[in-house]
């Protein structure tokens, strides 16, 4: 697993087009908060926080072994939990947001947080 910021995140979406950026929030934080546009959003626990059972069958179904996947949460504890789970099945090319959603909306002042955040045009530089 590899720690990256949000500047870093959009260098890798910029160098490999196959990287796809899974979202393992609840539902309910998405809606509330936001989310990166073109994330997957695959939960990494049910509501009532019991480990997601279908998490890798979801990953296998979007992704090859080989497909680099960053994973993001609220504050980069879920996120890399979830590199270690696919890690540990096999995916080769893992990445934690180690800043988080939160991490990533600081950065941008004055947003509304339930928006869709294109990073492309929200990340300054």
């Amino acid at each position: 697993m590899i720690q990256i910021d949000s500047r870093q995140l959009c260098d890798l979406l910029l160098r490999d087009a196959r990287t796809l950026i899974i979202d393992v929030r609840f539902a309910q934080e998405r809606t509330e908060f936001g989310h990166i546009k073109n994330s997957r959003h695959i939960p990494l626990y049910t509501p009532d926080w019991d480990h997601n059972p279908d998490f890798v069958g979801e990953i296998g179904k979007i992704a090859a072994r080989d497909t680099p996947l960053v994973f993001v949460c609220r504050s980069g504890n879920r996120s890399c939990v979830a590199c270690e789970i696919a890690k540990n099945h096999g995916y080769t090319e893992v990445y934690n947001l180690s800043e988080g959603y939160m991490g990533l909306l600081a950065l941008i002042p004055g947003r509304p947080a339930s928006d869709e955040i294109d990073l492309f045009q929200a990340i300054p530089g």
